[in-house]
């Protein structure tokens, strides 16, 4: 870690004062790895000599010898920001607790951690300390989701115990199996963070009123319950399912930042006075399927920087549905997604939305609505309307991933292929489209194509590149060599059910590169698919294959009955559907 991506003249010089350092570390592996990781933020032999002799290698050893390592690279950490409070601020967690990087950045945030000047996002500085400390071995045991983004984390027990060492006592984590009053009054008026862990028949304690420092409850309830205080509308599965409206009280709190109303698939609207949370950072709303329009208050919600979904009301009062273009005010929006695009009655009303302007959006999601099943004129404006709808949105450059849901048009616009910070791109229930938009000049890294059945052939207009003739010019060696999806390293295509061919009709192949980076590459329910790319076949970097009720393929390719089995034996990991 320490000598990462130095040259060997750094390394000859420096190994020396390393050996010694090392020496120190006392053949600890969390020890090497901490100091290693704090040695490589330092480039100059001096900075590495400072830390050879520093006092601290003579503090008193708690922690099985850590202590000096991990106060070596507490110390280290940026002096002018608060990642160090953001640390210590963990010893409210049990040891072995899988913290969540969302709710772990919301905490911070709720603490005054984050504030910073007005041009900065809070979410933004919390995903930098976050990373920071994660660099820096505070943080082990990462999960991450489909996208390789870290979604929780862990703290080893030794950590855990230096975390709560530098709180000074400040944070607290307390078993509740019997009277633990003397536990926490033990503490007095030092407690300003506690979790409280109950186990069954057990009370609450009162001693708990005497901390009017106090400014984290969490509380964990084994008895019946496994739910954290922070998101207990997220625990109660079956009661959500209940809930069809929020209490209008709900809007008196004025300091709320986060709402978790996920999964409430029964509630109905929102609370009308909702727009007095001025506060609010985080609306999570998803999987509410009977919210069928958004209250106007939603646009005074400035601070508003995650929006699960906005609503576009159709077939209700007007007076008191919040309208598309009420979007501009959310200037800061980092994620959002746009529901019901079908109901919008008129054009000019999503060119007002100026959606362009939003230059902090990174994540969106626009679904439209089903494709009307009805007379053919229905259908065709249907088509006409969202091809219109699509065309106008006019995406800001700072998305990062985008999805296309339910859309009604043949064609996609062109401002897709301009999105050049686009990372993540899912097309679903496109079903008129009748060819893929030309991707390959897109710094994608994961793609998803789901269900766009009337796509029958993919050829060279999805990479984005000219057809070329075998009658044309032969191009030099020197000429610069093309590459189609520079980034991209998953390849999800399903449910097409009418796609036959795919198929590049490349005859200058020294000098076009596809996918160079792909490592997997999923096809499902593509019953009359005849064949796969042997030009992606062939790549080095794939390393997993799902090939997925896809007859014509299977029998094609799969072990001990298709011809080609030879060219995908390489790939080291390979999923079929079961066979019958």
């Amino acid at each position: 870690m320490a000598f990462l991506r130095r040259s060997f003249e750094d390394r000859e010089n420096l190994e020396p004062i390393g050996r010694k350092i090392a020496h120190k570390c006392k053949g600890l592996p969390l020890a090497a790895k901490v100091i290693g990781n704090l040695l490589r933020s330092k480039s100059t032999g001096k900075e590495w000599q400072r830390i050879l002799e520093s006092e601290m290698w003579k503090v008193e050893e708690i922690g099985q010898g850590l202590l000096a390592p991990l106060l070596l690279s507490y110390n280290d950490l940026p002096s002018n920001s608060m990642v160090k409070q953001c640390f210590s601020y963990c010893a409210v967690f049990p040891k072995n607790y899988n913290m969540n990087k969302e709710e772990l950045i919301s905490l911070w945030m709720a603490q005054g951690y984050l504030n910073t000047e007005e041009d900065e996002e809070m979410e933004m500085i919390g995903e930098e300390y976050f990373n920071i400390l994660a660099a820096r071995s505070f943080f082990q045991e990462f999960k991450k989701d489909d996208d390789d983004d870290i979604m929780s984390c862990k703290m080893h027990d030794i950590v855990h115990d230096f975390a709560q060492f530098v709180s000074r006592k400040e944070c607290l984590w307390v078993e509740i199996n019997g009277t633990k009053d003397s536990v926490i009054n033990s503490f007095g008026d030092k407690v300003r963070h506690l979790g409280l862990n109950f186990q069954r028949g057990t009370s609450f304690p009162m001693s708990i009123r005497g901390l009017d420092r106090l400014r984290t409850l969490l509380i964990y309830d084994r008895s019946d319950f496994n739910l954290s205080l922070s998101s207990i509308l997220s625990s109660f599965s079956s009661s959500k399912e209940c809930i069809e409206r929020l209490p209008k009280t709900l809007c008196e709190l004025y300091n709320l930042q986060k709402l978790d109303i996920r999964r409430c698939r029964n509630l109905k609207e929102l609370p009308a006075g909702i727009g007095k949370l001025k506060n609010m950072r985080s609306l999570l709303n998803g999987e509410t399927d009977s919210l069928k329009y958004m209250p106007v208050g939603i646009s005074k919600l400035t601070s508003l920087r995650t929006l699960d979904k906005f609503v576009v009301g159709g077939g209700v009062d007007g007076s008191n549905t919040c309208r598309l273009e009420s979007l501009k005010n959310l200037q800061l929006v980092r994620e959002c997604g746009i529901e019901g695009l079908g109901n919008v009655l008129y054009l000019d009303e999503v060119e007002r939305l100026q959606l362009y302007n939003q230059q902090n959006l990174l994540r969106l999601r626009l679904e439209f609505g089903r494709v009307v099943d009805g007379e053919d004129e229905e259908r065709r404006r249907k088509k006409e309307k969202d091809e219109q709808l699509l065309k106008a949105l006019q995406l800001p450059l700072s998305v990062e991933k985008l999805g296309i849901i339910l859309y009604g048009g043949n064609i996609f616009p062109k401002w897709l292929t301009s999105l050049t910070n686009l990372r993540n791109l899912y097309l679903r229930s496109c079903v008129k489209c009748e060819h893929l938009p030309p991707l390959g000049k897109l710094p994608l890294e994961k793609l998803v194509i789901i269900h766009l059945k009337s796509v029958k052939r993919v050829g060279n207009e999805f990479l984005g590149i000219e057809e070329s003739s075998e009658d044309g010019p032969s191009s030099s060696s020197s000429s610069p060599s093309v590459i189609a999806f520079p980034k991209l390293k998953s390849l999800i295509i399903g449910a097409m059910e009418e796609l036959e061919e795919w198929n590049y009709r490349i005859t200058r192949k020294e000098n076009i590169s596809i996918m160079p980076r792909l490592s997997s590459l999923e096809v499902r329910s593509c019953n009359k698919l005849k064949a796969l790319p042997d030009y992606l076949l062939q790549t080095t970097t794939l390393q997993d294959l799902t090939i997925w009720k896809c007859a014509l393929l299977e029998n094609r390719y799969r072990e001990g009955k298709g011809e080609d089995w030879h060219k995908i034996s390489h790939i080291p990991h390979i999923k079929w559907s079961p066979l019958p």
